[in-house]
């Protein structure tokens, strides 16, 4: 880690990253799926101190960087067709105060997207409200079976790509190819 002996109270570069990235590690590009925000902390109360411009704030950061990956992982992958493209999914989530939100990224087409609220949950405050992890329990599972099939999905997105690739090649035989090699 970089900033193992750094003081944790000094914000270099404050705002400039996401506070979390999911990676996939068993694809074969390393696609980055999941992304998370936090808006500042709580007061003494348990009560948020981010602002409603905060919560907007890391709302649209958190949609530009899920954009971004899709952007990255689309651009590399130039043999797919827009069913294929469609089917992409990056995930975030943003937490304020003690409200966990999830969202969902995908490709609509035609240098649109489409992103969207899938589930909230709220985090419980003490051990009176241990009921509430029922709640982020069942959407951090729904989560991990949605990664899981966005890994599925980018490995065989990976094959027909090269599939793809590998059909552009043209034969040596090709007519094509041996206009200019024949002496006139």
């Amino acid at each position: 880690m970089r900033n193992d002996k750094a003081n944790p109270f000094v914000k270099a570069r404050m705002g400039r990253k996401v506070d979390m990235k999911g990676i996939l590690i068993k694809t074969p590009n390393k696609f980055e799926a999941l992304y998370g925000e936090v808006a500042n902390g709580l007061c003494p109360l348990g009560i948020s101190l981010a602002s409603q411009k905060k919560k907007y704030l890391d709302k649209v950061k958190l949609a530009v960087l899920m954009r971004d990956s899709l952007n990255s992982t689309l651009k590399k992958w130039k043999h797919l067709n827009d069913g294929q493209r469609k089917k992409l999914i990056v995930y975030g989530w943003t937490l304020a105060g003690f409200d966990l939100f999830l969202y969902a990224m995908d490709w609509a087409g035609n240098g649109m997207y489409r992103f969207g609220l899938i589930d909230s949950c709220q985090l419980p405050s003490n051990k009176e409200n241990c009921a509430l992890f029922e709640g982020a329990f069942c959407l951090l599972k729904e989560l991990e079976r949605k990664l899981t099939e966005t890994e599925k999905l980018i490995q065989e997105l990976h094959v027909t790509n090269m599939h793809g690739k590998c059909r552009q090649v043209t034969t040596e035989n090709s007519p094509i190819l041996n206009l200019n090699r024949t002496p006139k």
